[in-house]
């Protein structure tokens, strides 16, 4: 299985991740995603188009509530920053 380029497994680095914001709505995602590569921010996106897989979500509600929400995923060494950027974000 390829890795995308750029991401590295922890045995490889030895870093830490943490999760730092879920959400199922897609508009506050593309929002977090813009906010944290203004601030600089290396982060991971899990999740971000699984809601697409049935199509129910995209017809009805924007997500589907039977999938698991859309995570931003940060090294532990940015996760106080990102907190703070995204903390007027609502989920």
């Amino acid at each position: 299985m390829a890795k995308e380029k750029g991401m590295k497994k922890k045995k490889e680095t030895g870093e830490k991740f943490e999760v730092v914001y879920r959400t199922y709505n897609r508009t506050s995602i593309i929002v977090a995603k813009t906010l944290l590569d203004d601030n600089k921010i290396d982060y991971f996106l899990k999740n971000e188009t699984s809601h697409y897989v049935f199509g129910t979500g995209v017809l009805l509600k924007g997500y589907d509530p039977g999938m698991s929400p859309m995570e931003i995923i940060v090294s532990e060494k940015h996760k106080d920053k990102a907190i703070q950027v995204l903390k007027n974000l609502e989920p």
